[in-house]
């Protein structure tokens, strides 16, 4: 199996002499390996060509001065912080996952958070009050649009300044291309693509007749789909060009498109509807008025499994049928929710609690964030492979001894999670190792062990590759 890592967290798992396992974090900039995946899946196959995530979070920006990092899966709070400012508007994740940038809509001020423990790592400034964040592909760069029309890029390492340019009107919303060249910009009633190199306008389209509220990327970024209320309009990104408009039948103040660009998630704020939108011709796919509040904001999980919308007391999330999942008054999110960035294919679903075994070194290595593309299965012999199904070795698949050796390792498995679930940070389980979250598997089996080769890329994207 070819599975190319986007963003994920490096970590190596390394044992003592005395055999006891540490979870090292690593530098390299890209790696491939040949072994065996394991995971948690709510999937019931792999299959190639799809992404998969290893984690996901949904964040939130409250009306008080909280942020909160939210497990999509069921709502619950992962951690809660505050920012160092009372009115944050905009908030994005790094595409690697360690970080969460907040900025507000009174001085211009910006912090950055740790992912994992929602401390703050930084905190600064830029020229005025925020609107809307973007974050680079390669977590080169932060992009925040001004109410005044000033696009700034800082460092995410430190908060300090990389350039500044006057863009014209207020920026409602940004999106950034998977490959970090440009940024779809909603400015005012214009759409404009602008250069990450230094802020340079390359096109603008003027259809729109009043202010945008909105504006995402659809699929490999190829068009990009905005909407000011009463029209979405759907643009060229290569030139600006119009591809298509349609009503907006719910009004929306903002949206959020799906990761496939089949379908973009709207919310009004003043009434208690969200809509699902085919993006090829306007029609309506599903309709949901089970808020008890009016939804003010919407994002979609990197994987499209949740469509997570909040009001000033209720956050509500729904799956990609329209059927509400879970919801919870215990946030008091009402500005933003944003989820971590999309990346470009057909979502195939989670792969939570995820590690590589690379067979040829003995190691293993801890995937933790980012995304996992399937990019070709092949078994055994050579053979190439549209899916796998998986389960555990059935002793008529494998000889004696390799299924004792299968038995012994992941037994050792087990034991170590068991040992340290309650002292230590998360480990991953293997197969069989309890039953909340979805089913454990091993891709291994299909009347024989299942081979992989893995490019770790963790500069983010397999076409822009480490020197």
């Amino acid at each position: 199996m070819s599975v190319t890592l986007q963003g994920a967290t490096d970590s190596k798992v390394e044992y003592t002499d005395s055999g006891d396992r540490n979870v090292i974090p690593t530098d390299f900039e890209s790696l491939e390996l040949e072994g065996q995946l394991f995971a948690r899946t709510d999937v019931s196959e792999i299959a190639s060509g799809e992404v998969y995530f290893p984690r996901e979070r949904v964040y939130g920006v409250g009306a008080d001065s909280s942020i909160y990092a939210i497990d999509p899966s069921d709502g619950s709070e992962i951690w809660a912080s505050d920012h160092s400012f009372s009115n944050g508007m905009a908030i994005a994740e790094s595409v690697k996952g360690d970080k969460v940038f907040v900025a507000d809509n009174n001085g211009g001020n910006v912090d950055c958070h740790d992912a994992t423990s929602g401390s703050i790592e930084w905190t600064g400034s830029v020229s005025g009050p925020c609107e809307s964040i973007a974050v680079d592909p390669a977590d080169e760069a932060v992009y925040i649009g001004t109410n005044d029309g000033v696009l700034d890029a800082i460092d995410p390492a430190d908060g300090s300044g990389l350039w500044s340019e006057n863009i014209g009107g207020e920026i409602a919303a940004l999106s950034a291309q998977h490959d970090g060249d440009w940024l779809i910009v909603a400015s005012g009633s214009a759409i404009r693509r602008v250069s990450t190199a230094d802020g340079s306008v390359d096109w603008e389209y003027t259809e729109a007749s009043s202010a945008l509220v909105d504006i995402d990327l659809l699929g490999d970024g190829s068009e990009a789909i905005a909407t000011d209320g009463s029209t979405f309009h759907i643009v060229d990104t290569a030139d600006g060009t119009q591809k298509r408009t349609f009503s907006d039948p719910n009004n929306s103040a903002r949206t959020s498109a799906g990761p496939d660009g089949e379908a973009v998630y709207s919310v009004n704020g003043n009434t208690s509807d969200v809509y699902a939108i085919n993006t090829s011709d306007g029609s309506t796919r599903w309709t949901n008025s089970s808020h008890t509040y009016e939804p003010e904001v919407v994002t979609v999980t990197p994987s499209g499994s949740e469509i997570v919308t909040a009001s000033y007391d209720e956050i509500v999330a729904f799956d990609s049928t329209g059927s509400r999942s879970w919801s919870t008054s215990s946030m008091n999110v009402q500005y933003k929710v944003a989820s971590g960035p999309s990346i470009p294919g057909k979502p195939g679903g989670k792969l939570s609690n995820a590690l590589f075994f690379d067979v040829a070194n003995g190691e293993e290595y801890e995937l933790q964030s980012g995304s996992i593309t399937i990019e070709e299965i092949t078994d055994a012999d050579g053979n190439e492979l549209d899916s796998s199904d998986y389960n555990e070795p059935g002793y008529d698949t494998y000889d004696s001894q390799e299924y004792a050796e299968y038995v012994e390792e992941h037994t050792t498995y087990k034991e170590t999670i068991y040992r340290e679930e309650d002292s230590g940070p998360s480990v991953p389980c293997l197969i069989g190792c309890g039953d909340d979250g979805g089913d454990w598997i091993g891709l291994v089996v299909i009347g024989a062990i299942l081979f992989m080769v893995v490019g770790w890329v963790t500069d983010l994207l397999p076409f822009v590759g480490g020197d």
